[in-house]
């Protein structure tokens, strides 16, 4: 056998253990092109009040000087603005 035999069969029982056996590295999630992120898991936020963790979009929001307090209740909400004087 010829040394180019060689290498042409040793690229094609390459290309087959590829076919055969695919990379087992976890994929990636591709991001989707829409900017929408209905698939995704709400980012949980943490009151200051209480440490409890809400969902994102089932928080109480305070907005102060240009950040965003999250608060788990209207009265968790009372409290942290009694309690700093806003």
């Amino acid at each position: 056998m010829t040394p180019v035999r060689i290498v042409i069969l040793a690229v094609l029982f390459y290309f087959l253990y590829k076919l055969i056996f695919p990379s087992r590295r976890a994929k990636q999630p591709q991001p989707d092109p829409s900017g929408s992120q209905t698939n995704s898991p709400e980012m949980l936020r943490e009151d200051p009040v209480c440490h409890t963790y809400i969902p994102e979009g089932q928080a109480e929001i305070l907005d102060h000087n240009g950040k965003k307090y999250y608060f788990c209740s209207e009265e968790c909400k009372k409290t942290f603005s009694k309690e700093n004087e806003l």
